[in-house]
């Protein structure tokens, strides 16, 4: 059987009726984006809050944004110089603070202890205010101040 050419585009008849309904149809419905889940946050990696008091929460939001900065600063800057350099290209070197001493005081590196070990060391025996104590007598001892 032959079918005119406004039937075939119609699916009036043949198999392929169905199956050109099954594959564009969902191409035919109108874009509806997802339903948001969540957020997406923008994280500010630049530098120390100066808060008149400093918890063990913003230490660790202060680590993490100096974790951040770090990579951000030897990837863009420390990698891609090198690159540079390696491949002859001409252009101008970019100086950048570098915030290593400040993460080695926090995590500890170079055979150095750093803050976060130090306070794993004085989670041991006692009540929270001895460890407390014990842990701001290390801090002073190991790092000064």
């Amino acid at each position: 059987a032959t079918l005119a050419s406004e039937d075939a585009m119609a699916g009036g008849g043949g198999s392929g009726g169905g199956m050109e309904e099954e594959v564009f149809s969902p191409v035919r419905k109108p874009y509806r984006p997802p339903v948001p889940t969540g957020f997406i946050g923008v994280l500010d990696i630049y530098g120390f809050e100066n808060f008149d008091n400093n918890g063990f929460e913003q230490l660790l939001i202060n680590y993490a944004n100096e974790k951040l900065q770090r990579h951000f600063n030897r990837h863009l800057f420390e990698v891609e110089q090198s690159l540079y350099s390696s491949e002859g290209v001409d252009w101008t070197y970019i100086t950048f603070n570098d915030n290593r001493p400040c993460l080695e005081l926090i995590e500890g590196g170079g055979g150095n202890v750093g803050i976060l070990s130090t306070l794993d060391d004085c989670g041991g025996m006692g009540t929270a205010t001895e460890r407390d104590i014990n842990f701001l007598a290390q801090v002073h001892q190991k790092f000064g101040g």
